[in-house]
């Protein structure tokens, strides 16, 4: 098993950080990462919260890249502070990620931003190798821009 772990601090409140980050249709507009979430589940279902066990597609632009990945993870947790999905590439004894956002509130106006993934499965070592040091640079941009647009709301 291997662990890619980032965090960094956001001088807002932690609900205001993860209403934010919760408006999917917007993350085009400032993730250089994660550019795109959509809730296949809850549209089709005419709703617009999530739930555990929905169908996400999910767009990711490595670093240095202009290809964009898509993939369709399942939602595993949900909360107003904690967002995870779990993204597997054919079957789980291959390669398994969660991928999780977590909001901790520090103080009322301070929240840290925890985005990190575990990663389990026998291609783990290979595909780390290749694309380890590009996935992390990928968390560190898109928490800095996160960072950036909640900062600068009034």
């Amino acid at each position: 098993m291997a662990v890619i772990n980032t965090s960094i601090v956001i001088n807002k409140p932690a609900k205001t950080v993860s209403e934010y980050f919760y408006n999917f249709e917007n993350h085009k507009n400032w993730d250089p990462f994660v550019v795109k979430i959509k809730n296949d589940t809850a549209q089709k279902a005419s709703r617009s919260e999530n739930k555990v066990g929905d169908t996400l597609t999910v767009g990711l632009i490595l670093p240095g890249s202009t290809s964009k990945n898509v993939f369709n993870p399942l939602v595993t947790q949900v909360s107003e502070y904690i967002f995870e999905w779990k993204g597997a590439l054919l079957f789980d004894f291959l390669f398994v990620g969660y991928h999780k956002f977590e909001f901790k509130p520090i103080d009322e106006n301070k929240t840290e931003l925890i985005q990190s993934e575990q990663f389990s499965g026998i291609l783990v070592p290979i595909l780390l190798y290749f694309l380890g040091e590009k996935t992390e640079a990928g968390f560190k941009s898109s928490n800095e821009a996160l960072k950036e647009q909640v900062e600068a709301l009034e």
